[in-house]
């Protein structure tokens, strides 16, 4: 394990690259590492993002990693988790395989309902090591099962993929333990822990109302010290970062459940619905109904798709 020396500006990505926004239709991003690495000449350059998760599970195969400034050598079978905000790259040494998926970060509370379990992933990376091919049939299996609902569309998939999922962190939970000595990582950098904060903070409070000033008070700060966190680290102001994730919570009512937009609007706090209408067609490009219209996949019939209580966010 090695020290890295940072470079000026790590990019934070928003989703994958040259992408704008999450596919709210899926609760998790399946994908293998091998593809992802060949579309990509070969590896992961160092990167970051705002609000994704990421689990890496290797199981055969070795590469170079970076995790929050660290270098490390790694080998399969092996299960990395990577919070929002962390640095993190990749670079095969040999031939691969394995697994990674890529959660939003505000639906990684309600996969992992008590809060000391999700903070014990969302505020550091863990590395948790094998000790030889094939030591883990049984994540093995979780991750086979999860590829093979999200790629068809069975019945009750939403709930299967949850299950599995939180099947996964239990057993990552349940693993730390024989994780060896030394791989667990920290950031040194205080302005990306505050970005961490801030963002636990809108998570529990973006339906309240809560001004910048609000939120730069109980992180100890101003108004402007918080902004200028936001935009050196991911080049937005601190009210985009809380728009988005108003955004996205109503992007997920419209979708999946049969509120009318009123309805939709008193949920997310606002208290005209007409400001609402005219707040999301400037963050979306289009007014809420349009955006129903067009994305809800029970558009034709008069059946809303079926919404998981864990995901609408209450409080």
């Amino acid at each position: 394990m090695s020290k890295v020396t940072p470079k000026e500006e790590v990019p934070t990505f928003k989703l994958f690259q040259g992408s704008r926004e999450w596919p709210i239709k899926e609760l998790v991003h399946h994908e293998f590492i091998q593809q992802r690495c060949a579309e990509n000449h070969g590896r992961i350059e160092t990167h970051r993002h705002l609000d994704l998760f990421h689990v890496m599970y290797l199981y055969n195969g070795s590469a170079k990693a970076v995790l929050d400034g660290e270098e490390f050598r790694i080998h399969a079978p092996l299960l990395v988790t990577v919070p929002p905000m962390c640095i993190h790259g990749f670079t095969p040494t040999e031939t691969i395989h394995g697994h990674l998926l890529t959660i939003p970060g505000s639906s990684m509370s309600h996969l992992l309902s008590y809060d000391e379990t999700y903070t014990e992933f969302a505020e550091q990376p863990k590395i948790i090591r094998g000790e030889g091919v094939g030591k883990w049939p049984d994540l093995d299996q979780m991750f086979r099962e999860l590829s093979r609902e999200y790629t068809h569309d069975n019945l009750s998939r939403y709930i299967a993929i949850q299950s599995i999922l939180r099947l996964i962190f239990v057993w990552a939970i349940r693993h730390q333990a024989t994780s060896i000595a030394g791989t667990e990582v920290s950031s040194s950098d205080r302005d990306t822990t505050r970005i961490r904060k801030f963002k636990k903070l809108i998570e529990t409070n973006y339906k309240s109302g809560l001004s910048i000033k609000d939120y730069a008070s109980q992180m100890g700060m101003s108004s402007a010290q918080l902004n200028n966190i936001c935009r050196s680290k991911v080049n937005q102001s601190a009210l985009q970062i809380v728009h988005e994730r108003m955004t996205l919570e109503a992007k997920r009512y419209l979708i999946y459940t049969s509120l009318t937009i009123s309805e939709v609007a008193y949920e997310l706090g606002f208290t005209d619905p007409a400001y609402f209408t005219r707040f999301f067609s400037k963050q979306v490009g289009q007014p809420p109904k349009q955006y129903r219209i067009s994305h809800r996949p029970d558009r034709a019939t008069s059946n809303p798709p079926v919404f998981s209580p864990e995901t609408s966010h209450r409080h």
